[in-house]
């Protein structure tokens, strides 16, 4: 056992060593890290913003750049567009040496696929998500970031839910069950939330307990008419 954690305590230490840019598929992931900045989305696991920007400084980046290019307005159905650029250093094998490097993305956001109270800040999301692709480019990192997804990307680990408490919370059938209900009455994200706040006041249905998800669903099967949250008495 005491093995084992000097082995880990070890790693840890290895993977903070100075960057080199050379080999980066040298580089490994702390299991402090991970523990940290990745989140399990749809049963894969994803990187948070906020752990690639703490990469990107490692790896010395020197900017971050990021500015609106599209306002929201009715013309374009209430959707922002940022663009982030990243500076950074990067390996140059044909000139045997660390150079300075930029990566450009860019990135949507709207209160059509912001989740819940996010969707109140979609220009903000928007520079997070534009942000979260330049910095995954410059970091090499293939997992996609957390704060890119959109709420239609999203599902419950159930895994991680059922581990907790596998007997109260949420589980998978129940969920299948509202996204059905969902699409065939063409119920709206923003619905969906706003009923979710309202009634139960949270903004996650992995928050919900079995019994309050048979609630919900029965919320969703009596909405009148799709464009409103009304129920039916």
């Amino acid at each position: 056992m005491a093995e084992e954690i000097k082995e880990e305590q070890q790693s840890e230490e290895k993977a903070w060593e100075p960057f080199d840019f050379k080999h980066k598929g040298a580089f490994k992931l702390s299991n402090k890290f991970k523990a940290r900045f990745q989140e399990p989305i749809q049963g894969q696991n994803t990187i948070k913003a906020d752990g690639l920007i703490v990469l990107a400084h490692y790896m010395g980046m020197w900017k971050m750049d990021t500015e609106i290019i599209q306002y929201p307005s009715q013309e374009n159905n209430n959707t922002c567009i940022a663009k982030c650029t990243v500076g950074g250093y990067d390996w140059d094998p044909s000139e045997n040496k660390i150079i300075r490097v930029e990566y450009t993305d860019f990135a949507d956001a709207s209160p059509t696929n912001c989740a819940g109270p996010v969707a109140k800040s979609f220009i903000r999301m928007a520079s997070t998500r534009a942000q979260a692709r330049a910095l995954r480019r410059y970091t090499n990192i293939d997992m996609v970031c957390a704060e890119e997804l959109t709420d239609d990307d999203m599902k419950i680990d159930f895994n991680a839910v059922s581990a907790s408490n596998p007997t109260k919370m949420i589980n998978q059938q129940q969920f299948v069950e509202m996204n059905n209900i969902v699409k065939s009455k063409h119920i709206s994200q923003q619905q969906f939330y706003d009923i979710l706040t309202k009634t139960f006041n949270v903004n996650n249905i992995n928050m919900l307990t079995e019994d309050d998800s048979n609630k919900f669903i029965d919320i969703l099967k009596t909405l009148i008419v799709p464009g409103t949250t009304e129920t039916s008495k």
